[in-house]
């Protein structure tokens, strides 16, 4: 079995597991954040690829500027309510 399948067999079952909601609260929180993470990254990547430079580096640093915020009132205010 190769890195790729590996990978790919732990999503699978992972993705069962959310599914089946079978999995702690601590496991939910930690996959939370690396779709989070997963996703902000590909965004970033994207907008490397193409446009007007100027008007992207303005409207990333506006939304990275959303997600830190947004992820300290769910961080402060949600989870440690």
């Amino acid at each position: 079995m190769n890195a790729n399948d590996s990978v790919s067999s732990f999503l699978r079952e992972l993705a069962n597991r959310v599914d089946n909601n079978t999995l702690t609260d601590n496991q939910f929180q930690q996959i939370g954040e690396f779709l989070m993470a997963f996703l902000f990254q590909e965004q970033d990547d994207s907008a490397e690829k193409g446009g007007d430079e100027q008007e992207d580096k303005k409207e990333d640093k506006q939304d990275f500027m959303k997600f830190i915020v947004m992820g300290w009132y769910v961080y402060s205010q949600l989870l440690k309510k």
